[in-house]
């Protein structure tokens, strides 16, 4: 894969030492190699990547108010599914969008969702 844009430079600058805890929904099912259905169920995973504010900018490109300045963008190396939730400890967030670079980088690229605590 050609990677035109290097931001894993900028991932190891901001992303933190200790991993983001990941919880990958379960209920996901898809059909593996063979035709058979694969059921998946919840599972905890640990993330490194750096869980940074939206930018004002990214904030109003979004119509209707859909995000808002507790929202936060999430750059990993790691594929995630929509509807994944990341913990950072103090907080909670969903994985609503999928910026999907990965013709043109090697970082991946979240939009998320703030939650209120115990929010399952």
């Amino acid at each position: 894969m050609t990677v035109f844009f290097n931001f894993e430079p900028l991932l190891a600058a901001y992303e933190r030492a200790e991993p983001y805890k990941v919880i990958i929904p379960g209920n996901r099912k898809e059909y593996g190699a063979n035709g058979k259905l694969i059921e998946y169920p919840e599972s905890t995973v640990n993330v490194n990547g750096a869980l940074v504010p939206m930018s004002a900018n990214q904030i109003r490109k979004y119509e209707n108010g859909m995000y808002t300045a507790k929202d936060r963008m999430f750059y990993c190396r790691q594929d995630l599914p929509d509807g994944s939730k990341i913990d950072d400890g103090t907080s909670v967030y969903r994985i609503t969008q999928d910026q999907d670079y990965r013709e043109w980088t090697n970082v991946r690229i979240y939009t998320c969702s703030a939650l209120e605590r115990g929010y399952k």
